[in-house]
């Protein structure tokens, strides 16, 4: 009982002493956003240095986009692509991990039905993984790299996907989805069906359904609920989250996030269950963002008893701010 007490009071001292580093972080870049002369240099070298890289993101995209159609002449601002470099600390008792991805795409306007260049950085410390495709592909450490083709139809969009994570084995995702975007009074809903597969995970298959609705001119609330069935494991998994988005002044947000997830076998019951709230601020530049993200996290195998995470997060934004 003595150790889980040490270990609990070093896990608050270590999350005080993060959180007084970033207080110090922001204190540190207001201080350089002023007027003084060694620091204003500083800082003109840094936004030199992002907009050259910003600018190569561009480049990188209209170059490919010429190299399927020699004559493509689309502006610059037809081309909004977005690179994020991603850093992050995750903290829980007994354990610290730091890790780093980048993500993004890069657009090519002028190749036929759209096609994008697509970079994912995997984090399977996040409960919110069935947002950002099929669920288990999404829970597998790696960093992945792909292509979208994104083919509209007459009444609804779709698109067919391919990613290869790297890591040992190398992974291949496969997916094809269809979607449809509608309005009912003031939500906005989009159900989709999507199928997937790859090595890891085998065939899996099902629909999803994404809704917001505006709660007042700057907060919005948001329901993703997803339901897929695995061929390999013969059950469907299933996941419901609620979000409430908050945008606070000076590029400011908070979002406050609840969610289940549960699986049909060996019977249909609830396996994890999980809370947390996100503050994002911009530190004085619009590319570059901090993440503080506490989260509480109950899971069946471990017998629904509370785990507390932390994550540190720290954002790079290259390329055009538009698609951000």
């Amino acid at each position: 009982m003595a150790s889980a007490v040490s270990v609990s009071a070093r896990l608050r001292a270590v999350v005080a002493a993060l959180v007084g580093c970033w207080l110090l972080l922001c204190v540190a870049t207001s201080v350089v956003a002023g007027s003084n002369d060694d620091t204003s240099w500083f800082m003109g070298q840094l936004d030199q240095a992002h907009d050259r890289w910003s600018q190569r993101v561009v480049d990188l995209s209209r170059g490919l986009d010429r190299s399927l159609d020699p004559s493509v002449d689309y502006p610059v601002e037809a081309y909004d692509s977005l690179l994020r470099l991603r850093f992050r600390t995750t903290l829980r008792e007994g354990s610290q991990t730091i890790g780093a991805s980048i993500d993004g795409s890069l657009s090519l306007p002028g190749a036929r039905d759209r096609l994008q260049l697509v970079f994912d950085g995997v984090d399977p410390t996040d409960p919110s993984w069935f947002r950002q495709g099929a669920l288990g592909a999404e829970r597998a450490q790696g960093q992945r790299i792909g292509v979208d083709l994104i083919r509209p139809l007459r009444r609804f969009e779709s698109d067919i996907g391919l990613r290869v994570r790297s890591g040992r084995p190398v992974d291949l995702l496969k997916r094809a989805r269809i979607w449809r975007a509608y309005t009912v009074g003031n939500w906005d809903v989009q159900p989709r069906v999507r199928v997937f597969h790859a090595d890891s995970i085998g065939l899996g298959y099902g629909p999803d359904l994404s809704m917001r609705y505006p709660l007042g001119a700057t907060t919005l609330l948001l329901s993703d609920t997803s339901a897929y069935y695995y061929d390999r494991e013969n059950r469907v998994r299933y996941a419901q989250s609620l979000r409430v988005l908050q945008q606070l002044p000076a590029n400011r947000s908070l979002v406050w996030e609840v969610g289940v997830e549960a699986s049909s076998r060996p019977t249909h019951a609830m396996i994890a269950q999980f809370a947390q709230v996100a503050f994002r601020s911009q530190l004085n530049r619009d590319w570059l963002v901090m993440e503080l993200r506490p989260q509480v996290r109950r899971q069946r195998e471990d017998d629904f008893s509370p785990e507390a995470r932390l994550f540190l997060g720290l954002e790079v934004l290259l390329g055009n701010p538009r698609a951000d």
